[in-house]
């Protein structure tokens, strides 16, 4: 088998040869940069919906989605200019127009990736006037599945790992639409999808959960639990055991 084809790319001043034909996200954690993704993930067909990960690209005029974008030889990219901080903070305020800000209570706080975003690119006050929109909350999609459609930021995540990996096939759901974008029984696309996962019992079916970056479906017994699953924020760092030392000889 001939050898892979490699190509040179820089991302904010680091050369690395990186196959052809990557992506210029995976491309950006060769040379360690994290771009920013909300509907990205390294298991699913990249998709580029939700536009966090726009970026420059010399001799291109306009900013590229990191994750759908493959690299080319010689290709020069920047991640941290000022045009492409702007675009992360309008992502970021239009994704928070009608999000609940519960953080403190919400059972992904702490390791939710729209919170830590929100406090790294996000503006500290909203400049919304009018009242945030009122959607369904805590529906019960059987024993285990929990939808807050409200949280719901339309990564299509839960929806692309239905379709592309536990073999539901239907690409049409596009996760917690409004009203009038809802099935003929009035359900949103992602509740049909996660109660057709919970009721067929498909392996795994449920590991979609841990891969959405917000809490807009979640475990139904752990929901709320902090004594189950402990808030994230709420941790302290002690000292453990390491796991190869049986003898535990360093505790008093």
């Amino acid at each position: 088998m001939s050898e892979q084809e490699l190509v040179t790319v820089t991302i904010d001043g680091r050369t690395a040869r990186v196959p052809k034909g990557t992506l210029v996200v995976e491309a950006a954690k060769q040379v360690g940069i994290d771009i920013p993704v909300f509907c990205y993930h390294p298991k699913l067909d990249p998709v580029g919906v939700c536009r966090m990960c726009l970026v420059e690209i010399e001799k291109i005029p306009k900013p590229q989605p990191a994750c759908t974008t493959r690299v080319s030889d010689g290709m020069v990219v920047h991640t941290q200019t000022q045009r492409v901080s702007d675009l992360r903070r309008g992502v970021l305020e239009f994704l928070l127009l009608n999000h609940p800000l519960d953080c403190p209570v919400c059972d992904k706080g702490g390791e939710c990736d729209l919170q830590d975003l929100t406090f790294a690119y996000g503006q500290t006050t909203s400049r919304l006037l009018d009242p945030k929109i009122r959607k369904d909350k805590a529906v019960e999609l059987g024993n285990f599945i929990i939808l807050d459609n409200e949280r719901c930021i339309l990564c299509r995540r839960c929806v692309r790992f239905d379709n592309e990996i536990a073999g539901g096939g239907h690409p049409d759901h596009r996760g917690a639409r409004p009203p009038e974008h809802h099935h003929d029984d009035g359900r949103p696309g992602v509740q049909l999808v996660l109660q057709r996962q919970h009721h067929r019992a498909v392996p795994g079916g449920r590991a979609d959960l841990g891969a959405v970056p917000v809490p807009g479906a979640s475990v139904g017994p752990f929901q709320g639990r902090c004594d189950l699953h402990p808030l994230p924020g709420g941790l302290q760092r002690a000292p453990g055991v390491p796991a190869r030392r049986a003898a535990a000889g360093h505790l008093p």
